[in-house]
């Protein structure tokens, strides 16, 4: 079921993100450059410069996850670079894709 849910949600690329008219600010240390909702409203991932995928409760704004590049060589495990897209399934939380300036497509979820 799709939840119909007025949220204003502005990002700059300086790294803050206020939603609803600055009700909440949330500052991150690097240039945003992406972000997109859940299906249900509930999450919101931003994708920076720093190459991490970051996860928030929209409730709280709270950081829930961090997601960046894995250790192994053998298998692309996150960004190696600037992540310029982020996007939900329509249907499936568990499944983000995201794109770089590293000329990959990952699903994070």
């Amino acid at each position: 079921m799709l939840l119909q849910q007025h949220i204003l949600l502005v990002m700059f690329v300086c790294g803050i993100l206020l939603r609803n008219s600055s009700v909440e600010k949330l500052k991150e240390d690097a240039e945003l450059f992406c972000c997109d909702f859940n299906y249900n409203f509930t999450k919101l991932a931003t994708g920076a410069d720093d190459f991490k995928i970051r996860i928030y409760d929209v409730e709280t704004m709270s950081c829930l996850n961090q997601l960046t590049k894995g250790e192994s060589f053998g298998k692309m495990e996150g960004h190696v670079s600037k992540i310029f897209a982020a996007k939900y399934h329509p249907d499936n939380e568990h499944v983000l894709l995201t794109c770089g300036w590293d000329n990959t497509i990952q699903n994070m979820g």
